[in-house]
């Protein structure tokens, strides 16, 4: 059998065989070749690219004509720190493209933890941000069931997720 394994970690693997967290002879088997990718944080060049890529791949998504964020939104996201990277800016931007309805995401539809400074963010910020997506996921699900009139499988189609995952997200969320 021939193959390649491609692996990431944000860990530094040196430290983690030090302390016992990592096998060394997994790390020599595995490490052909190394390639180092900055933090976003350390490429801010390329991030209208990423932003603009976001919103064409969620705006397909979602069936939307979301063009851009509002100079003070997209401020406020330069500003961020964007400890999760990549990833972190793809939720945050799916976050906007769910709660915004015209074509120019505002500061208000950015997660509440991003308009907040540093010295003002709550200590319960993840369960308020989790139950304010749920929410916003609870209404898109309806309102595209309305449109539909109650088709779970039409809903499923729009939403691009299959009808077992809308009858799941239906349960969770509880949707009639």
């Amino acid at each position: 059998m021939d193959t390649r394994i491609i692996a990431a970690t944000n860990k530094n693997l040196a430290d983690e065989i030090a302390k016992g967290n990592f096998r060394e002879d997994l790390f020599y088997r595995i490490n052909v070749i190394n390639v180092h990718l900055p933090s976003l944080r350390e490429r801010m060049d390329d991030f209208p690219l990423l932003v603009n890529h976001f919103i064409l791949h969620f705006n397909r998504h979602f069936n939307k004509s979301i063009k851009q964020f509002s100079s003070s939104a997209y401020e406020l996201l330069t500003e961020y720190t964007w400890r999760g990277n990549i990833r972190e800016l793809e939720n945050v931007i799916e976050h906007c493209f769910i709660l915004c309805s015209g074509e120019t995401i505002q500061l208000e539809h950015l997660p509440k933890r991003l308009q907040l400074k540093p010295d003002e963010k709550p200590k319960e910020q993840s369960t308020a941000s989790l139950s304010n997506f749920k929410e916003a996921e609870r209404e898109i699900i309806v309102s595209i069931l309305n449109k539909h009139n109650g088709n779970r499988s039409k809903t499923a189609k729009e939403l691009g997720i299959d009808t077992s995952t809308l009858w799941r997200k239906m349960k969770k969320l509880r949707v009639e």
